[in-house]
């Protein structure tokens, strides 16, 4: 038996107190955290969760005004990578700064990239970590390690781009993979005012089914003939967005708007004729 498996066998049984807590706030404690707990274990998670729960996120991160007005040796649950920890108060303000200012200085993760598009583009988070991983391995999207460039070749983290952690990209690079993507969004930096909540509502609408198309390797100018007894693009696409993007679209206004692309006056949507 290896010191991992004794220390798993030496866990102690949950008091019904604490499972309470755990179930009632769905809270995600690492085992080994229960396993090293004082006997006041169930006090302190009780009264950290009186000060708050606070959350290093994958997109932007604000610093929370609430945590800044708590006494530093308060300790509060900071929950990091999924994982719950009962922390200082000045510890997790630290780690949640430490985040903003990397992100001041344009560098983000993998996981923040891909939140932070996935947002901006109505696709799932997962879809777009995969794209990126893809990206990544072919070089067409760049991510750094202390100021140099990483070689996907040469890059040998058993997890690969999944277990990135220090490496990150920046705006200039990630919009450079999304140009050449033909993504119909960029990457602003935090500094920048969206340029999509100028545009008239149309064409944010049109703007987002034809990502959707992109996103999903259709060519808005040459989409597949529906077949008989299967769901087609425009029935996916509609799904879709009227799941993700409710701030856009009704059934109605789907509709008009694929009408609208595939106008001939504008012709943004084809259908091939094979």
């Amino acid at each position: 038996m290896d010191d991992e498996e004794v220390r798993v066998s030496t866990i102690p049984p949950m008091e019904k107190d604490l499972a309470r807590l755990i179930a009632e706030h769905g809270i995600n404690l690492n085992l080994f955290d229960i396993c090293d707990r004082a006997e006041d274990f169930t006090e302190r998670l009780k009264k950290a969760l009186s000060y708050g729960r606070f959350e290093i996120k994958g997109g932007y991160q604000e610093e929370p005004p609430e945590l800044a007005n708590l006494d530093k040796d308060a300790e509060v649950i900071l929950r990091e990578g999924g994982i719950d920890t009962i922390v200082r108060a000045d510890y997790a303000m630290r780690a949640i700064r430490d985040v903003i200012d990397r992100q001041n200085k344009e560098h983000f993760t993998f996981n923040e990239i891909a939140i932070i598009l996935a947002e901006k583009s109505g696709a799932d988070v997962d879809y777009i970590r995969n794209q990126q991983r893809k990206a990544f391995e072919d070089g067409r999207l760049v991510f750094f390690r202390h100021g140099l460039p990483v070689d996907p070749e040469t890059y040998d983290d058993y997890m690969g781009v999944w277990g990135f952690d220090c490496e990150y990209s920046t705006p200039e690079k990630i919009n450079n993979w999304l140009l050449i993507w033909g993504a119909e969004y960029k990457f602003h930096s935090k500094s920048e005012v969206p340029q999509e909540k100028h545009k008239p509502r149309g064409q944010m609408q049109d703007d987002a089914i034809i990502s959707w198309l992109k996103l999903n390797d259709y060519n808005p100018l040459a989409l597949p003939k529906n077949k008989q007894g299967v769901r087609g693009v425009k029935a996916d696409c509609k799904v879709y967005l009227l799941a993700k993007r409710r701030d856009l679209f009704t059934e109605n206004s789907f509709a008009t708007a694929w009408k609208r692309l595939a106008d001939k006056k504008g012709e943004r949507i084809i259908y091939s004729k094979n």
